[in-house]
Parts: C-alpha cells; structure tokens; sequence
C-alpha cells in the first residue's frame, strides 16, 4: 500500500511561482494546491523561544517528529527540523517532511518508531531544480534506531511510568493534555516505551510531537513535547488531572497496570507480546478495561515469581491454563516450557482419537473450519507452538472442537498441575502415556 508524501522548506525551486517558503517536491497526491492547504499548519517549524538563529544551530536544534490529526480526524505523520541558512545564504530555513493521510492501521508506536528512520528527508540537495514529483511512500513505513532497542534506559523509567498512567487518565476523562518537557530524543524514548507498554487500544487515539514551540502548535497534539534542555523530562498535564475520589480510585488501578507492566520494559519485545495479548477495550471505554488488564497482568506475574514453579495458582480454570501455558509465548518457566511441549503432545494424540472415531468432518464446520483444522495438523507436526495455538483456539471459537477442547484442557490442567491422568481416561490413558514420551 502506498502513502503520499510532500518536502515543504524555503527554494527557489518548487510549487508556485515566487520563489521562498513553498511545497520543494511532492508525489502525486500533492501536485495541487487544495491538498497542501488542508496541511498547511502542520508542517510549520518554530525554534524554541530562547533560540537564536544562526549558522550552527542546524546540528544542534530540537527535531519534531508529530502524529497529528486535522479537523475531519485524518492523521498525519511529519518530521520538521532546523536547516540553518536559505539557498540565499540568510539564516531561518527550515525543512519539513509531511506523509499521509495515514490508513487507521498505522499506529501511534508505529509513527514513533520511525524516529531517525534512514527514509526521512534531510534535505533537497539530492533534487534536480527540475524534479517535482516524488514517488509515493510504501506502507509499513520503514522504522528507526528506536524500534531496535532492547530494553528501556532506567534513567527514563519513571517518566514513562508517569507517561503511562497519566495516558491512561486521559482516555478516562476523554479531555486534557500531556506536555513533556525535555529534549526531542528523549522524549521519542519516553513515547517508545509508552506505546510498547499499553495495549493498542489504549493509543488508538494517541497524537503526539517530539517538539513544539508550545503547546497550543497547530494539530494541538494530545502528548506534546517542549524543548527544555535537561534530561530526563518534566511531566505536566494541562489542565492538571482531577483528584477527586473517582479519580483517586481509577489512579489505584492504573497504578498496579503500571507496576504490572514496568518490569517488564527490561524486554520491550516480550512487553510488546504480552500487552498486544489483552483483550481489546470498547471504543471509546479504555478505563473500564484496565482492571481487567491488571488482573491478566497479574495471573503472568504469580506464574513467573518461581522460576521453577510446577504449579498454577489454585482455582484457575483450564481454560486460563491453556491460555497461559500455550497462548502466552512470554511465559519462560520450566514448567510452562514443558507444558508447552506437552500440550503439543496432547492434541497430537487427541487429533488422531478423534480422527479414527468419528473422522475429521464431523469436527468440521461447513465453512472455513477444514483450512484451519489442517493449519492445525501441519503447526502440531512442525512442533510449532504458537501458530498451532492460533488455530488451536479459531477452531475452539467457531465451535469446530467440543469433545477434544475438553480431553486437551484436562491433559493441560493435570499436567501443569503435577496430578495424574484422570481415571475417565479409561483404557486411552495408558496409550495417551506412551504418546506423551
């Protein structure tokens, strides 16, 4: 899929026909002037209030990098940064590079993701006085430095902590504002974290910038960065978040999501697994959804206090032990590894019970279920725990598995838990045996 694009800076080449602050090249989308006017505002760069212009603040001056959406909710990605002296030789140019309008499937992680991304223009030095027209962009936008970092710098930790719960505050409240005060970079850090840490429901509706002169800038992002030359940056919200004894209450629940989720920044990758896996929020009711958040959280965190751990937690259900021991690829106990294998095991065995007793099309649903029984078949063969999972559970939710959802969930259930096969395996379990070995 393909996304338009336009570099804006001050040229005597480009749109237009005086030469000064003008569209420099753009792809087909922005070859004519009502597309660039629906944007204007956004690709406006201001230096900091306490910045003096000259030659050598190009190296040095705060970049932007804004998720920002327009009056009729389309959203725009672009980065704007300080280039020093015009074509003229006068100091004040600047370059920004506007993409979009972006599809609902690039996410605000994505658009932070990209900052320092290769593709960025930094310049029109490459650009023949001639060349207008640039090619479209190709989605997923390549990312940058900051969607390979392993692990969050402590130094950070606390803002994005901050970051996270305030967020989750103003999705409650639908109203208000974030400001980061600090520099750009870290800034991009703190967003990386927090959009790693929270479920995508959670950032549906996440606009932010690295920097803007103010915090009122044109797209008025809901998390907005102000340059500050310290580190790490200064959390405000604006206006400041109500403290009456709702929002004490709902701070105590997005507190405990925070411990939950904190720790485990160590890993942004196995972060991003586990919150990617909470369920989705009702459009519009993030909060509602947080305690139920915590509580998922909270059932990974009991099974991972024991690194040797051989049990669950008593009362869980067998349905919550084949989530957790299959489904949950971040969960690294040696009991949960073996359970893993063990299960793979188990709907070996019962696939091929079911088979010769009452054959696959009987477990099948007429629509869509024979693909997904045979995704399952192959994943189970390959030893391959996650995809065999996925199908696992799209036959489960289509109904297509009754009798064995039950003979898996058992075997799961006794074998996490240490006890051994139930007597109502009858005759079965002495062949289910030898096929566990």
């Amino acid at each position: 899929m393909n996304v338009e694009h336009l570099w804006y800076t001050f040229s005597q080449h480009g749109f237009g026909a005086s030469r000064g602050w003008r569209v420099r090249a753009a792809s087909a989308g922005y070859q004519d002037a009502a597309a660039y006017r629906r944007v204007a505002d956004l690709v406006q760069y201001e230096l900091p209030q306490q910045w003096v212009a000259t030659r050598d603040d190009a190296t040095c001056a705060p970049v932007t990098l804004a998720l920002l959406a327009t009056a009729d909710g389309a959203r725009f990605l672009v980065r704007r940064r300080y280039l020093g002296r015009t074509w003229d030789g006068r100091p004040g140019n600047t370059g920004s590079h506007l993409v979009g309008p972006l599809p609902a499937s690039v996410s605000a992680r994505d658009a932070i993701g990209t900052w320092n991304a290769a593709w960025w223009r930094q310049g029109d030095s490459d650009l023949a006085a001639s060349t207008l027209l640039l090619p479209p962009l190709t989605l997923p936008l390549a990312p940058g430095r900051l969607a390979s970092a392993e692990t969050l710098d402590e130094r950070l930790a606390p803002v994005v902590a901050a970051l996270i719960a305030a967020w989750l505050e103003r999705e409650h409240a639908a109203a208000g504002r974030i400001a980061l005060l600090g520099r750009p970079d870290d800034i991009a850090t703190v967003l990386w974290a927090a959009c790693n840490a929270l479920p995508p429901a959670a950032v549906a509706r996440m606009t932010f910038s690295t920097y803007e002169r103010g915090i009122d800038a044109p797209g008025r992002p809901l998390v907005c960065g102000v340059y500050r030359d310290s580190s790490p940056p200064e959390l405000r919200c604006v206006p400041p978040q109500p403290a009456d004894a709702a929002a004490i209450g709902r701070r105590a629940t997005t507190a405990a999501y925070v411990n939950h989720v904190m720790p485990l920044l160590r890993d942004i990758k196995t972060t991003r697994r586990v919150v990617d896996g909470l369920p989705s929020a009702a459009a519009g009711d993030v909060s509602t959804a947080v305690s139920d958040w915590v509580a998922r959280l909270a059932d990974r965190a009991r099974l991972l206090e024991d690194p040797d751990a051989e049990r669950l937690p008593a009362g869980m259900s067998v349905a919550r032990v084949l989530q957790l021991a299959l489904h949950d690829a971040t969960i690294r106990t040696r009991a949960m590894r073996e359970c893993a294998n063990v299960l793979l095991q188990a709907m070996r065995y019962a696939m091929a019970r079911a088979a010769n007793e009452a054959g696959i099309a009987a477990l099948v649903p007429l629509h869509d279920g024979f693909a997904t029984w045979q995704a399952l078949v192959s994943a189970v063969d390959a030893g391959a725990v996650e995809p065999a999972v996925a199908a696992l559970a799209q036959l489960i939710g289509a109904g297509a598995l009754q009798q064995d959802t039950t003979l898996v969930a058992q075997v799961a259930a006794d074998v996490v838990r240490g006890t051994q096969w139930p007597a109502a395996f009858g005759a079965d379990a002495a062949q289910a045996q030898v096929v566990l070995r």
